[in-house]
């Protein structure tokens, strides 16, 4: 790491930050060019205009700001709760402790993709008699 962003990034000079090779890949995804086109209509199929038809389509992405390292610790097996051995009912709290869990597990997909939808919509509305609503 260059000497003047060591101001930027806490232990940037640590061995574990230095371990990572000079041609790592820099970021956790390839950058994509997304193109993400909505279209959407209305129509009125009689001539009294209290009918109309409305539709539409698009594409959707995800932003991967955030949230693209997962911790592992909190999904099952690893929940983290107090665990304890040998107690009874009036004393749950009396045994000993369990043994310690895993600190500091995450993982990240090797193969990480943009996440997107296509989001769909197709409706028919009609005007109430006698101006019920």
């Amino acid at each position: 790491m260059p000497a003047d962003q060591l101001v930027r990034v806490p232990n940037g000079n640590s061995p574990s930050v230095l371990a990572v090779p000079a041609g790592a890949l820099r970021g956790f995804y390839d950058v994509e060019n997304l193109f993400a086109p909505r279209f959407g209509f209305s129509y009125s199929p009689f001539n009294d205009n209290r009918t109309a038809i409305r539709g539409g389509i698009g594409l959707f992405y995800d932003k991967p700001e955030g949230n693209i390292i997962f911790s592992q610790l909190n999904i099952p097996p690893f929940i983290q709760s107090s665990t304890f051995q040998n107690g009874n009912l009036s004393n749950p709290s009396g045994g000993a402790a369990g043994a310690a869990s895993l600190l500091g597990v995450s993982a990240i997909d090797p193969h990480l993709k943009v996440a997107r939808t296509t989001s769909y919509s197709l409706g028919v509305q009609r005007e109430m008699p006698w101006a019920f609503s």
